[in-house]
């Protein structure tokens, strides 16, 4: 495995939509991985945001819960393959392996480095809302609506849960403006279940093939228990 492939931060970076990377691994279905796009790909199935699988387990920000057999069907590879990999990515110090019930928690060590200019950006734009600099004027954009308290819970933007939708269920994103008018028709509370139970969903389906696109998520309220 080249080192130099897997250094972050060395040659500057670019932002690329999940939805890029997921055209990239569909179009590699099939065939077996390189170490560099299957090291992608374990960054980009990472949580993004903390949550708890169907069976209990705590998945951590930057953290795949995952099983052996899931990666060996993903990267389209052999178990020893799979194993010198894994154990290489811990040996360069950018992977951490847990085993719990019935997987693994693989925490991406250079997560947070990899999502740093989001990061900063998001910073960027606090900054600017607590000096009272509108964002028109700062050459930014207006804070993404419904961003505020709900009993203690905040509530999430629509671009939050359009994002989280399709990086969780791996479908191509369709028919947007219908599913920002079905967002618009929830409340506070239902917006928030919208966006915490999309990996409940996701994994209660028999087969993911199943999984409906993101305005019939919210049509027919797949959120609800």
């Amino acid at each position: 495995m080249s080192s130099v492939s897997l250094e972050a931060g060395k040659k500057g970076a670019i932002t690329l939509s999940r939805n890029v990377m997921n055209a990239v691994f569909k179009m590699q279905k099939g065939k077996a991985f390189t170490d560099a796009l299957a090291y992608v790909y374990l960054l980009c199935n990472a949580n993004y945001t903390e949550t708890e699988a169907p069976d209990g387990v705590r998945v951590p920000r930057g953290v795949m819960y995952v099983t052996k057999t899931e990666l060996l069907c993903a990267l389209g590879w052999y178990r020893s393959k799979l194993d010198r990999f894994l154990d290489g990515l811990k040996r360069a110090g950018l992977l951490e392996m847990e085993r719990v019930r019935s997987g693994y928690l693989l925490r991406m060590l250079e997560y947070e480095q990899t999502c740093a200019r989001t990061a900063q950006r998001g910073r960027q734009e606090d900054d600017r809302r607590a000096a009272g600099v509108p964002a028109a004027a700062s050459g930014g954009t207006a804070a993404p609506a419904g961003e505020t308290e709900d009993g203690g819970q905040r509530v999430p933007a629509f671009e939050e849960f359009w994002e989280q939708y399709h990086y969780v269920v791996g479908r191509q994103p369709v028919d947007r403006y219908v599913a920002e008018r079905c967002w618009n028709e929830l409340t506070a509370a239902e917006r928030i279940l919208a966006v915490t139970e999309i990996e409940r969903y996701y994994f209660s389906l028999p087969d993911v093939s199943f999984a409906r696109t993101a305005h019939n998520y919210l049509r027919c309220k797949s959120f609800v228990r």
